[in-house]
């Protein structure tokens, strides 16, 4: 990946987590980390620049999901599956955290299948009833049981 020479932006001494906070006696010692978001000169692909937080695996959705947008989701969804003929066929979501959008996703047509790498979100969502494998997409070579998949 070659990128541009100069970053699109940069956030110094930017807060080191959204999850997982320090305790209050680990502030004293609490540092904060430059962000820097830059872009791939061929693709035009934009990302943060650096380590991922420790807890890469398991980012979570700082909340449910309200009825309205829900019902937003569920009309995308619905219009994923009838632009691209995927009624009926397999989907994948990587990382679907407690299943609340492989829920939808099925509830529009999809054969809904998840990944995540946390065991009580797996733990929730069997309990949904909802196909879900515990694990995380570390590289070419991680197969899922359930493969192939039309989307994801």
């Amino acid at each position: 990946m070659e990128l541009f020479s100069e970053p699109l932006l940069e956030w110094p001494n930017m807060p080191r987590a959204a999850q997982y906070l320090p305790e209050a006696q680990a502030l004293a010692t609490e540092t904060g980390v430059d962000l820097v978001v830059r872009q791939c000169s061929g693709c035009g692909l934009v990302q943060l620049w650096g380590e991922p937080v420790p807890y890469y695996r398991d980012v979570i959705r700082a909340a449910g999901i309200s009825s309205e947008m829900r019902a937003f989701r569920a009309q995308q969804f619905a219009d994923f599956l009838e632009q691209y003929s995927l009624r009926g066929q397999r989907f994948l979501e990587v990382g679907c955290g407690r299943g609340e959008y492989l829920t939808i996703m099925q509830e529009v047509g999809a054969e809904a299948y998840g990944l995540e790498h946390l065991p009580e979100s797996v733990v929730a969502c069997r309990q949904q009833g909802l196909a879900v494998q515990e694990g995380f997409m570390e590289g070419a070579d991680t197969r899922l049981p359930e493969a192939p998949f039309e989307a994801f």
